[in-house]
């Protein structure tokens, strides 16, 4: 019988990515309304309180083969593609920006993000306490305000002990241990808590606190900072695990959504950007009944972005420099 060589899913992390997704972008679309309605401030700040920790943390548990030339070919050619596209965009709409691959426009740190992470922790998985060392850098890292905007170093060092969990995540026993009544019902518990801890006390959280990417000083938090950094670290884990426990492990409608991730966390970007400063568009908006219509089509359009075939763009743009090269051996050959 012959074996296929198609590569089999696995449909529990696709669906938690397809979440996953689903929240960057809602959040993203969200920021346009935080002072017009308070629920897409709760919500924007519920959603950041674990979004990115676990794209982290899954990015971390598939970071398993870190090719140099791949990891060029994957994640800084699309960065370097999407840097330009940027810096297109917002001069084409009047805005006044400086071009530096040094700066990320956006989304567009996680790339880079991504590229170190995977380049670093085949070497750093040797050492034995890696899990405690990345959490004292992340919390360490806060107090330096120049790390924030060269490459976001800021939040690739913040970031980094969830890439660290997920790296050292063993799914098998994750599910031998969870598989029960009891650790839905503490997970379901813990995120509706959080979210009714928020609604009623969302002045104590801000959004720069929980992405990371100014230092304590910057926000505000120059003696505490480095104490929520660590309660932070600790409580998305958390919730990383609770989310792990209440999601599907069979396929669902939308688990074709998380194989597409790449494409619609680049594309929304720049569609989001151009709604929000070059158009009124999203200004329509009015209402609570508008509102939840604006909520659908984000929902939609994060679907309808899967669709854009951004892997055979950049396949054909990595393509290049071997015919090029292939081209002037023939020509010196002859």
């Amino acid at each position: 019988m012959q074996q296929s060589n198609k590569k089999i899913r696995d449909s529990f992390f696709d669906n938690y990515k397809a979440l996953l997704i689903l929240c960057v972008v809602v959040g993203h679309f969200l920021d346009h309304f935080t002072s017009d309605f308070r629920i897409a401030e709760i919500l924007r700040i519920y959603i950041y309180f674990f979004h990115i920790p676990a794209f982290s943390f899954i990015s971390g548990y598939f970071a398993r083969k870190n090719n140099f030339q791949l990891l060029i070919q994957k994640l800084l050619v699309p960065y370097i593609i999407f840097q330009v596209i940027y810096y297109i965009m917002y001069t084409g709409i009047g805005h006044d920006v400086e071009f530096t691959l040094l700066s990320p426009f956006f989304t567009l740190w996680y790339l880079l993000a991504l590229f170190v992470w995977r380049l670093v922790i085949d070497p750093l998985s040797k050492w034995k306490h890696l899990l405690p060392i990345s959490v004292i850098g992340s919390v360490m890292i806060g107090f330096f305000p120049e790390c924030g905007d060269i490459i976001s170093l800021s939040r690739i060092v913040a970031f980094f002990p969830f890439f660290v969990m997920g790296h050292q995540f063993n799914k098998k026993k994750f599910d031998q241990i969870t598989n029960n009544d009891l650790f839905r019902s503490a997970s379901f518990v813990l995120l509706a808590s959080l979210f009714i801890f928020i609604y009623e006390r969302s002045n104590l959280f801000e959004i720069p606190v929980l992405n990371c990417q100014d230092s304590y000083a910057v926000l505000g938090q120059a003696n505490t900072g480095w104490l929520f950094r660590l309660m932070f670290i600790l409580f998305a884990a958390c919730l990383i695990l609770a989310i792990g426990v209440l999601i599907p492990k069979q396929r669902t409608p939308y688990t074709f959504l998380g194989k597409y991730t790449m494409r619609v966390y680049l594309c929304h970007g720049l569609v989001y950007k151009y709604l929000s400063l070059g158009t009124d568009v999203l200004d329509i908006v009015n209402g609570p009944a508008d509102f939840i219509i604006y909520l659908a089509a984000v929902i939609l359009l994060a679907f309808a972005l899967c669709y854009v075939p951004l892997e055979a763009f950049w396949d054909m743009v990595t393509s290049i420099p071997k015919k090029l090269f292939f081209q002037m051996r023939r020509l010196h050959n002859f």
